[in-house]
């Protein structure tokens, strides 16, 4: 029986050792967990930074698409700057309205009924784009209000070829 118990009981210096080891162990841990905190806030960092970098770039084609619409209002007559174009506007008419969406740095073309609501440009902006409480702005109208499901695009002055730009609530 001493033997047994003399067996459990580690000596002074087997305890020094275990805990020794322990304390290696967790100051390994910290270190692993601090170089991962540091490796997670590098990454956080360089998505604000290129986050930061596309809203830049969107609001200098923001501003050139505002000069340029600018300019063509003021023209008489308005002439498309690729000949893609003269087949776009040979093949518009009264009975569709297509809508450039920008969304951060992604841009669809859309073509929608003459008498599109609001609903369904939501729907759009839902399955496209993942938005689901959005904010819509045409230069030329200002904001979209989305209160009011059943207005049709045309009634608040959207038209045909107009660019929407969309951010998330």
């Amino acid at each position: 029986m001493a033997q047994q118990v003399g067996h459990e009981q580690k000596s002074p210096e087997e305890k020094q050792l275990e805990i020794k080891k322990r304390e290696e162990r967790e100051e390994k841990e910290r270190k692993e967990k601090q170089e991962y905190e540091e490796h997670l806030q590098r990454l956080r960092n360089l998505i604000k930074e290129d986050q930061k970098t596309n809203m830049e770039k969107a609001k200098v084609e923001i501003d050139g698409i505002r000069a340029m619409q600018t300019v063509s209002l003021r023209e008489a007559q308005i002439k498309p700057l690729t000949t893609c174009g003269e087949r776009q506007i040979e093949g518009s008419n009264g009975e569709e309205i297509r809508l450039k969406i920008i969304h951060e740095t992604k841009k669809q073309l859309h073509t929608l009924k003459a008498d599109a609501t609001v609903d369904m440009f939501r729907k759009i902006l839902i399955q496209n784009f993942g938005i689901k409480n959005p904010k819509a702005f045409i230069s030329t109208v200002g904001e979209i209000d989305f209160s009011v499901p059943s207005t049709t695009l045309k009634s608040i002055g959207v038209s045909d070829m107009d660019t929407i730009y969309v951010h998330k609530l």
